[in-house]
């Protein structure tokens, strides 16, 4: 009995991670993705990065420390687009996005489970966020902030959970200076990583001075060694620290107010007339922080700090929207599940099912929507016509247009694009 359980929980798994895949093979639209393409062709065919923006004509030759930090800080990320899209095309390309994804959930799932939450329920509260987060599903290199957002997280409980039980050198302790140079490399968003590694390391240092269960002084030591020296490599790209200083700099600026995604979580909503995408994270961070305050006095500090800390940014701006849904979910629902233990047993059968058919209704819609089915690009707005339009037209000086026509134009235009580039410049 208990393996044809064991063999039906992995089951419904493939089929839950498999539903949550064909989901994000949605085509690829404009957003920043041939922008990214450009600059990582750019990179490989000059082996270096670009000290000014070799694209925009309009733009002068010096470049402030945000520009440079757009030019050089996502350098990583735009090499393996390049190289995804050389080796395997358009549809190479979408599959590497819902790939993308679909570890991030696996990783989310694992770090549940960990933490003794019911399997089955970790299924079903992966199937909403496809819904949630459907206005980001793109191929950005944010996108790995995502996934190293959890995967930090995923570091750094449990290497604290394994050093506690005894383990010398846990593996996830020791992949984690690897998780945040290469996450420092890939997208900007790896000072969060720094965040989450900061709140660990001073819950422990506040318990150590409470003497409240807190960590051997020598286990913390090695806890904090590597922990530090994860922070230092993520220091190794670029920029260095200057992300850091640059954000700071734009903090409470109207550097972003221009861009819809940064509008606080209500005010986005309510420009696109789509008030549930206020509304069901704000019901789920309302709904876990009950069950954080049921069960306070089982609550680890960084599970406080953090679900406190991600919440109140995701209502601030759209962006952030994805990671505090994602960190809720990691710190409390473990707290949730220990209060719904008695009826999750009787209700697993049931819970069961409706992942069950979950998985279904939200297969149905990842197919009607795939690239599979549709095509790669978004043709609805992709400027494939404009850019067949100019190739046979050979216009004679470079053409103004909009930021994400632009990239496709001169992904798709290549040569030609630079020449024509390269030509207003002299």
């Amino acid at each position: 009995m208990h393996w044809i359980k064991n063999n039906l929980l992995t089951a419904t798994a493939a089929v839950v991670f498999g539903t949550l895949f064909l989901f994000h093979t949605y085509p690829l639209g404009l957003g920043d993705i041939y922008w990214h393409l450009n600059t990582g062709r750019w990179i490989v065919e000059h082996g270096a990065l670009p000290a000014t923006d070799p694209f925009l004509y309009t733009l002068s030759a010096a470049l402030d420390e945000r520009q440079l930090l757009l030019l050089q800080g996502y350098w990583l990320a735009q090499v393996i687009f390049y190289f995804v899209h050389a080796v395997f095309g358009d549809y190479g390309l979408v599959l590497f996005k819902a790939g993308l994804f679909t570890v991030t959930y696996y990783v989310l799932w694992r770090v549940l489970r960990k933490a003794d939450v019911d399997a089955v329920l970790g299924l079903l509260v992966l199937l909403p966020l496809p819904l949630l987060f459907y206005r980001y599903d793109e191929l950005r290199p944010q996108v790995f902030s995502f996934l190293g957002v959890v995967l930090v997280y995923a570091c750094m409980s449990g290497s604290r959970a394994a050093l506690r039980a005894g383990e010398r050198w846990p593996l996830s302790l020791l992949m984690l200076p690897v998780v945040m140079l290469l996450w420092a490399n890939l997208h900007r968003g790896y000072i969060l990583g720094a965040v989450i590694i900061l709140v660990a390391l001073g819950a422990e240092l506040w318990r150590i001075w409470c003497k409240c269960r807190a960590m051997d002084p020598r286990i913390f030591r090695r806890y904090g060694s590597v922990s530090g020296l994860a922070i230092l490599a993520s220091l190794l790209n670029p920029m260095t620290y200057h992300a850091y200083l640059t954000d700071l700099h734009e903090l409470g600026t109207s550097v972003y107010r221009g861009v819809d995604e940064f509008l606080p979580l209500w005010s986005y909503a309510a420009l696109y007339q789509q008030p549930l995408l206020f509304y069901v994270p704000a019901g789920l961070i309302a709904v876990l922080a009950a069950a954080l305050y049921l069960r306070r006095h089982q609550v680890h500090p960084v599970q406080l700090v953090n679900f406190i800390g991600f919440s109140a940014v995701g209502f601030t701006g759209f962006r952030f929207m994805i990671l505090s849904v994602l960190m809720a979910l990691a710190t409390a629902l473990p707290h949730a599940n220990a209060l719904l233990q008695p009826l999750l047993t009787r209700a697993r059968s049931g819970l069961l099912l409706v992942v069950v058919c979950g998985s279904a209704a939200i297969g149905m819609l990842g197919w009607q929507r795939s690239a599979l089915h549709s095509g790669p690009l978004e043709t609805a707005y992709v400027p494939q016509a404009a850019a067949q339009f100019i190739t046979s037209q050979h216009p004679p000086a470079p053409l103004f247009n909009p930021y994400e026509y632009g990239g496709y134009l001169e992904w798709a235009l290549w040569p030609l694009s630079g020449t024509v580039c390269a030509l207003r410049r002299a």
